[in-house]
C-alpha cells in the first residue's frame, strides 16, 4: 500500500507517466495478461478529485500517452488505458504477498 500526500501527488504523477512508452505499452505489459494487471491509480475521489486532473495533465505534459477511464473494479487490462478508481469506494486490496 502506498500512500502518497496531495503536496507530492503531481511528482508521483510525473513519473507514473514516464513508465509507458510512446504507445501507452508498460514495458512488463506484454508478457502478463488480464485484470491482474491492469493499470490503475487509486485516489480519494476518484476521476472527481483534483489529484486526478493533475494526472491527465502530467500525461499530456510527457507525451499524451495515456487515456483515463473511471476504473469499476472488473476493468479490463488494456493498452494505453489507466483506471482511476475511488479508493472511497474501492479500497485497496492486499493480494498475495510475494505478487506485491
Amino acid at each position: 500500500r502506498l500512500r502518497i500526500p496531495p503536496t507530492s501527488f503531481r511528482a508521483f504523477a510525473e513519473e507514473y507517466v514516464k513508465l509507458f512508452d510512446k504507445d501507452g505499452n508498460r514495458p512488463d505489459q506484454l508478457g502478463d495478461r488480464g485484470l491482474e494487471y491492469r493499470n490503475v491509480v487509486g485516489i480519494p475521489g476518484g476521476g472527481g478529485s483534483p489529484l486526478a486532473k493533475e494526472l491527465v495533465d502530467a500525461s499530456r505534459e510527457n507525451g499524451d500517452k495515456l487515456d483515463f477511464a473511471k476504473g469499476k473494479g472488473g476493468d479490463p487490462d488494456a493498452r494505453a488505458v489507466a483506471f482511476v478508481m475511488d479508493t472511497n469506494s474501492h479500497p485497496f486490496y492486499l493480494g498475495e504477498l510475494y505478487h506485491q
